[in-house]
């Protein structure tokens, strides 16, 4: 199946790693969690304020004449993806097993996780950095006021682990916020991050709640014009709500800001570049920030997938390959470079690396439900999706493959209350294709049962959360629905 890898969370990769960027450690951020539940805001700050610390982090060799990235850096939106592929909610604090889970499905060389417990004008933040066969936990305060301080210590403290001088940044310090910018910014990453930020992903934020985000960012950029990032945040709410000259304004202003196309602004343009279809510009702009910035993962993870809609198959499957030798320890790097090889035609080859991995890392669901979702064709697949069960048994993605496995198998009556419960599970994804696909094996499903207004229905529902025409050779090649194809009501894009 060529959709399965869209249903993963988007990371990263150098499309020209050397020898010695490969042997740079991985560093991931994962977004700030509050013991209370209350000031959920402050996680979201955190979270990014530490990882936009990291990601601009660098020093001088001046024997080289150059600068360097130490480092590369999964940020707290890729944590917080893959852990909800691994069906972990990000939002709440992980068990010893979960984080275990986490941490192989990451594959990063250390991790920082934070919690903390807000106050009246400050929270107490116990942070725990793992990495190097040992664990470091402290605490430390975030006063409101100045939450760029504590995470710029926090950020200090990941470096000196790492064997860096945080001092020799420099001027690439954060911009101070004022407490009612970092408030205000952090709502507005919470309401964000409901919202998938992959270009091909299907708006799903009302227009209320994109006009409520706008407003937060508005505000955060009202309080500390200097606050780049809520800029770049606000010029991508606008590119949501389709106001195309704000959002170039917002994101010219930060440029601005940054001084250069630091990382966080270099998303903003790609985001709206893609979504306008100007796919050469978004392109550029991914090119330039992954040249610059050598440790921008999630930069490089979508270039990749620029490359692959652009039909340049071989250059992203040359990138992802380049990804897994950078971060050898993850499960997902690996994927994604079966998925390439895939697109290639390679697939005898790809589902062979997949079945490699699963013997590497049998309890990522990520990786067993890839493999189940290459053997569907296959009795296999129910072993595989069997155990896929045992790790997570709601998750909507096993429940849209065990669909599948039973619409192939020839038990409509079982697929059809096996889709009904994936697309309860899944709503709307965060705007990720995985909804439509769950709506695809629904309307295959009704279609058997002899309930063609509701299929039709459903194929529609599908069409609308980003189901790709290409992506459909389950339900081509099934002689039992030709009728549901030809029906008038059907979508003619998503036709053979």
């Amino acid at each position: 199946m060529a959709w399965w890898p869209l249903l993963l969370a988007t990371l990263a990769v150098d499309a020209q790693a050397s020898t010695d960027l490969e042997a740079r450690p991985t560093v991931a951020v994962a977004p700030g969690v509050s013991a209370t539940g209350a000031a959920p805001w402050l996680g979201f700050v955190i979270g990014d304020g530490v990882t936009t610390r990291l990601i601009i982090h660098s020093r001088f060799e001046a024997k080289r004449l150059e600068r360097v990235y130490p480092l590369n850096l999964l940020g707290w939106r890729q944590v917080a993806s893959a852990a909800r592929a691994e069906g972990l909610d990000p939002k709440k604090p992980l068990s010893p097993a979960d984080t275990q889970r986490l941490d192989e499905q990451l594959g990063a060389d250390w991790m920082l996780v934070t919690s903390y417990v807000p106050g009246p004008a400050s929270a107490k933040v116990r942070y725990t950095l793992r990495g190097g066969g040992r664990e470091q936990v402290g605490e430390l305060e975030a006063r409101y006021a100045d939450t760029t301080a504590a995470c710029e210590t926090l950020a200090a403290i990941v470096l000196r682990a790492l064997g860096q001088d945080p001092a020799a940044v420099g001027g690439h310090k954060l911009e101070p916020a004022t407490a009612d910018a970092a408030r205000a910014f952090g709502e507005g990453l919470a309401l964000l991050g409901r919202q998938s930020l992959d270009p091909r992903a299907r708006v799903v934020l009302t227009p209320a709640e994109l006009h409520q985000a706008h407003d937060l960012f508005a505000a955060a950029t009202t309080a500390t014009p200097e606050l780049a990032r809520a800029w770049v945040e606000r010029g991508i709410t606008s590119t949501m709500l389709g106001d195309n000259k704000a959002a170039e304004d917002e994101l010219v202003q930060a440029m601005a800001q940054f001084g250069d196309f630091e990382p966080a602004s270099s998303l903003g343009l790609y985001y709206f570049y893609d979504r306008q279809g100007r796919a050469s510009d978004g392109l550029k702009v991914l090119e330039d920030a992954t040249t610059t910035h050598l440790g921008f993962l999630q930069g490089l993870g979508y270039l990749a997938e620029a490359y692959a809609r652009a039909g340049r198959s071989h250059e992203a499957l040359q990138t992802w390959t380049s990804y897994a030798a950078r971060v050898p320890k993850s499960p997902w790097a690996a994927l994604q470079h079966a998925a390439a090889l895939s697109r290639l035609g390679k697939h005898a080859l790809a589902l062979d690396e997949t079945q490699k991995l699963l013997t590497r890392f049998p309890r990522s669901l990520t990786v067993t439900t890839a493999l189940a979702a290459r053997q569907l064709d296959a009795e296999s697949a129910r072993d595989t999706l069997a155990r896929a069960a045992e790790l997570a048994p709601g998750h909507p993605l096993v429940l849209t493959l065990r669909a599948q496995v039973a619409l192939v198998a020839g038990d409509p009556a079982s697929a059809l209350g096996i889709a009904q419960e994936a697309v309860k599970a899944v709503g709307d994804a965060r705007g990720e294709p995985l909804a439509g696909y769950a709506h695809v094996a629904l309307a295959h499903a009704l279609e058997l049962a002899g309930k063609r207004s509701e299929a039709v229905a459903a194929m529609r529902r599908g069409k609308e959360l980003g189901v790709s025409a290409g992506d459909l050779r389950l339900l081509w090649r099934d002689e039992r629905v030709k009728g549901l194809l030809t029906d008038p009501g059907y979508p003619r894009e998503l036709l053979p």
